[in-house]
């Protein structure tokens, strides 16, 4: 009777769905079922999610590398509880095991990407080609977690994800290359790792940040052609503020189309198995080491096997080494030196600095000379170079050991030999970086230093010290000339005698070392570096001349003989320095990079030039034709390099938008005026370089512009020698403006 109750049968047509087909008891469908929409970021801030992937919340937030959602397995309870069509209870069973099984399956997918691609949303990876996931595999496997993809350290400015841009390769290499600059940023206040720094000079990153409104570079450094160009043409200043359209499109701002298409890439290599420590030790020695060898090669070795020591000296120069040797072994893309470089720093602190070991003094050697340089830092490149010759001195390296009669032993001999190769190593290094900054030497000279250059005592370490031993001597005459430029414009015995001083340099350099053949493997960059550089001061030396010429805007045949001598001695360093990088630039990450850097500083002469442009010029080297010839070749140059060199790819922007500039000189002219946001700028930069007699008045253009009015020009209108000129275009030279080229400063600034 109790089956006949009004209550059950009512309840059975208000609820139907508490019945199944078979007039058993179904699960309840009438209750709330929960499910876990919000990802566990929201839930963590307790704020509402919309359940996208990623969600808007974590968007806003530009997390959404950290947007995850949890997927809670079903439970036995509930799947006990269901009751299936038929009443097949052993159905339920097996679909019970075959959700676990498929649940436990997608966890070890997840558990596996996420370890792969900890920091990129793995939706975005779908449909990637393989040589993509590989790409962004090789990057991602050495980042710290956030590192890339992840937002710029702008507010305003936003990089695009993987996926954004996977359909092209070139944009992915250039943009996880400018994501990297916010981490160093966070991690150190002294400047930024970036890898994609903008300029192939990293000098030129105090000429060309936007972050220092003023830095002290002397007319060695780029600068100082940058302001003169903006100088004789304020229209260029539009091309040098406009925005690339694609960093990863071929040609940028006039560049001839397919630059970059038409140059044979080596094909990516998959990283079946990364790299070992001893590959990089390897890597070390034969490309770096010939550079400095400070470090005995056999003990380090020695030293590494046996792994019995774990001091902090010790351990900071073994991973700065590990370091450089990544640097040498990989691609630019590659950021397997970070790591490496992020255990030398824990292992060197302040604290180092009052400890004058030798194994500290050349780890801040080798930072600041070779990584520092390498990561676009100057600034501070220079400051621990200082750290590291203040330490030297402390520990005496500067001296010359009391000579003995009696025989060193081979163990005295050799700690004698390795600290002379230190003190000479930190001497060239320090040179090196000077060259093009402009400033004083600060005392790397002087009758206190009386320590002798190293010398090989069997014929292996004769090869290992030679370079070394002919890059002191260039350095001592490149400190001279250091010194001279920084203190006031060279007078025409003073260049002489410092380029005969280059020549006889050059002349007497060991055949081994210019062009014999066969050459050692680890002698090949080394000596084609030495011609780079060698060629590079000289230019230095001369183009002074050269840019007095172009803002006094005087003909060329009013100029001096003195005067167009040393203007053709460096038009053709220039044009020597280009033609022999793009004929011999090696294919290892170390010759690209130094291939990059030298062409770059090269090019500057033949693009001011093209701004020059002076019909009366009798230098064929003058000439437009010539100077686009040679710019054509350096950015030939960068598109071949730009899978080495880490900047070619920016070096060559930057050189495409001043060379179209230079293709719309009567234009810009023209229509300079019209520029209302760079106007002030350059307004600003004309009156000051009128006011202090470095330029004559916007009415007075170039004196004459043919032969038959030679005659009656007045020389001194313009003279070649006037000290209070000199030293007036010497101090506008010097002294940052960043005002003149703000697009130029945001677009590919450096640190």
């Amino acid at each position: 009777m109790f089956h006949t109750f009004d209550g059950s049968e009512s309840a059975s047509r208000a609820a139907p769905g508490r019945q199944g087909p078979g007039g058993e008891r179904g699960e309840t469908t009438g209750r709330r079922v929960t499910t876990a929409r919000a990802c566990t970021s929201c839930r963590h801030r307790k704020i509402k999610c919309d359940g996208e992937r990623p969600c808007e919340a974590c968007r806003w937030y530009r997390k959404a590398d950290q947007c995850h959602y949890a997927h809670p397995r079903t439970s036995d309870r509930s799947v006990l509880h269901t009751t299936h069509p038929g009443g097949a209870f052993n159905s339920t069973q097996k679909d019970s095991k075959r959700v676990k099984e498929v649940s436990a399956t997608l966890d070890t997918y997840r558990r596996v990407l996420g370890t792969l691609f900890p920091n990129v949303n793995v939706e975005s990876l779908d449909n990637l080609p393989r040589e993509k996931l590989l790409e962004v595999l090789a990057a991602q496997s050495q980042q710290s977690p956030g590192s890339i993809p992840q937002p710029s350290s702008s507010p305003t400015a936003t990089l695009a994800s993987v996926a954004t841009h996977g359909d092209s390769a070139e944009d992915d290499n250039l943009e996880l290359l400018q994501t990297m600059p916010a981490e160093p940023l966070d991690r150190q206040h002294t400047g930024s790792t970036d890898l994609d720094q903008g300029l192939s000079d990293d000098v030129n990153g105090l000429a060309l940040c936007a972050r220092q409104p003023s830095s002290y570079l002397g007319i060695s450094s780029t600068q100082a052609v940058l302001k003169v160009i903006v100088l004789l043409n304020p229209g260029c200043a539009s091309y040098l503020s406009r925005k690339p359209a694609s960093v990863g499109e071929g040609t940028a701002y006039g560049a001839p189309s397919g630059w970059l298409p038409h140059v044979p890439v080596a094909p990516l290599q998959p990283q079946h198995l990364p790299l070992t420590e001893m590959q990089f030790l390897d890597a070390y020695f034969l490309i770096f080491h010939a550079f400095c060898p400070m470090i005995d090669e056999k003990s380090f070795r020695e030293t590494y096997l046996a792994g019995h020591r774990r001091d902090k000296p010790w351990l900071a120069l073994l991973n700065i080494v590990l370091a450089l040797g990544s640097v040498a072994a990989t691609n630019p893309n590659d950021t397997t030196h970070q790591i490496y470089y992020r255990r030398c720093e824990e292992n060197l602190g302040l604290s180092a600095l009052g400890n004058p070991q030798i194994e500290i003094i050349q780890t801040l050697g080798l930072i600041s000379g070779w990584y520092c340089h390498y990561l676009s830092q100057p600034e501070l490149a220079q400051s621990l170079m200082g750290a590291a010759l203040r330490m030297a001195t402390a520990r005496g390296l500067h001296k010359e050991p009391i000579k003995h009669d009696q025989v060193l032993d081979p163990t005295t001999a050799a700690s004698l030999d390795i600290k002379r190769r230190t003190w000479w190593s930190l001497f060239c290094m320090d040179t090196w970086a000077g060259m093009t900054l402009g400033r004083p030497s600060m005392g790397r000279t002087g009758l206190t230093i009386t320590v002798k250059p190293p010398h090989g005592r069997d014929e292996e370490t004769l090869m290992d010290v030679l370079p070394l031993v002919e890059n002191i001597r260039f350095a001592r005459i490149a400190t001279e000339i250091q010194e001279l430029l920084a203190a006031a414009p060279l007078g025409k015995h003073q260049a002489a005698q410092m380029d005969a001083q280059l020549l006889e340099w050059w002349e007497n350099l060991p055949a081994i070392l210019k062009d014999y053949e066969p050459c050692p493997e680890r002698i090949k960059t080394v000596r084609n570096v030495m011609r780079w550089r060698y060629y590079n001061q000289r230019i230095l030396l001369y183009r002074p001349t050269l840019l007095s010429y172009a803002m006094r805007r005087v003909s060329y045949l009013a100029l001096r003989t003195e005067e167009r001598t040393a203007i053709e001695k460096c038009r053709e360093m220039a044009e020597l320095s280009i033609q022999h990088i793009a004929a011999t630039a090696q294919t290892n990450q170390l010759g690209g990079w130094n291939a990059v850097w030298w062409t770059f500083l090269a090019s500057m002469v033949p693009l001011l030039g093209l701004f020059i442009n002076d019909p009366t010029a009798t230098d064929p080297r003058a000439s437009i034709r010539s100077c686009q010839a040679q710019v054509e070749t350096a950015m030939l140059t960068f598109a071949r390099m730009h899978a080495l060199g880490h900047t070619a790819k920016t070096s060559l922007d930057a050189v495409s938008r001043i060379f179209e500039a230079s293709k719309h000189v009567d234009n810009l002219a023209v229509h300079g005026a019209a520029l209302p946001v760079l106007a002030p700028a350059v307004d600003s930069v004309r009156r000051d370089a009128t006011a202090l007699g470095v330029v004559p008045q916007p009415e007075m253009n170039r004196a004459m512009t043919s032969h038959s009015e030679a005659a009656h020009l007045d020389v001194l209108i313009y003279p070649f020698v006037h000290d209070a000129n000199d030293q007036q275009m010497w101090d506008y030279l010097s002294w940052g403006d960043n005002s003149m080229w703000p697009g130029l400063v945001t677009d590919i600034a450096m640190a």
